[in-house]
């Protein structure tokens, strides 16, 4: 079993991927996924998962133009 690190769920959630989408690839629960988004908004001052996205961008944990479809 792969360990869901807070800078995965980031790079996931900036993919588009719903928590349920997440918890599936990483064999937790969706509840598991949303305590990550919760932690990683905590911790960068973010108010939604938009501004997660942002911040995944900036911090070159995702590049454009590199997320599925």
């Amino acid at each position: 079993m792969r360990e869901l690190t807070t800078g995965q769920g980031r790079a996931r959630g900036a993919e588009g991927r719903s928590n349920e989408e997440i918890a599936r690839e990483f064999v937790v629960s969706p509840a598991t996924v949303c305590t990550h988004v919760s932690r990683a908004m905590a911790k960068l001052g973010a108010t939604d998962r938009a501004q997660l996205v942002v911040h995944a961008y900036r911090s070159g944990l995702v590049e454009p133009g590199t997320h599925r479809t």
